[in-house]
């Protein structure tokens, strides 16, 4: 590792966290991911006290606080479908084109966040943002929808200690291999 005056380095604090609930958002950018068939939605808040809160957090940590996937595959495209026609609906003219993923952008939704737990590499229990539940802008204003409880990791999930692998060297950790982007913490 290279030299650094780390006296001149300012310590990052705690990240704020964005209390559960209902926002009105907008679709900042959307990824297609055709390997995998899921479009990784991006949000921003966009009205009430926390409008502009993930492009604060991108600003101060460099990366995107959450992203909702909606997957296309075969079994998946009905909840797709419904997710669509959910932005057609709240979004006055919009008729998306079954293909363009682009055209999302721009795009106003409802989301319910809710905070999840899940295991850490080192065997501690973190909690991270998710999205509940997508509803229309209308539905969030109206406050119909219902913010979930804290999803938790079941007794017996957290309670087994994180494995590492004895052979591995010093400069390498043991990965999950059934991980998948859903389980990263970020």
């Amino acid at each position: 590792m290279k030299r650094i005056d780390w006296n001149g380095v300012e310590a990052a604090s705690s990240a704020p966290k964005l209390p559960p609930g209902g926002y009105v958002c907008q679709i900042v950018r959307a990824e297609d991911v055709p390997g995998k068939e899921y479009v990784a939605f991006y949000p921003e808040i966009v009205q009430g006290e926390h409008r502009g809160f993930f492009k604060k957090f991108f600003d101060a940590l460099d990366f995107w606080a959450v992203k909702h996937i909606r997957s296309y595959k075969e079994k998946a495209q009905p909840f797709f479908k419904e997710f669509y026609e959910l932005l057609e609906a709240s979004n006055s003219g919009f008729k998306w084109d079954g293909v363009s993923e682009s055209q999302f952008v721009g795009k106003g939704v409802g989301l319910v966040f809710g905070f999840e737990e899940y295991k850490k590499k080192s065997g501690d229990i973190g909690q991270r943002l998710y999205v509940a539940a997508t509803v229309t802008p209308d539905d969030i204003r109206a406050g119909k929808f219902t913010v979930p409880d804290l999803k938790t990791l079941d007794a017996q999930k957290a309670s087994k200690p994180a494995e590492t692998n004895a052979d591995a060297s010093d400069d390498f950790f043991a990965i999950d291999q059934d991980l998948d982007d859903g389980d990263l913490p970020f």
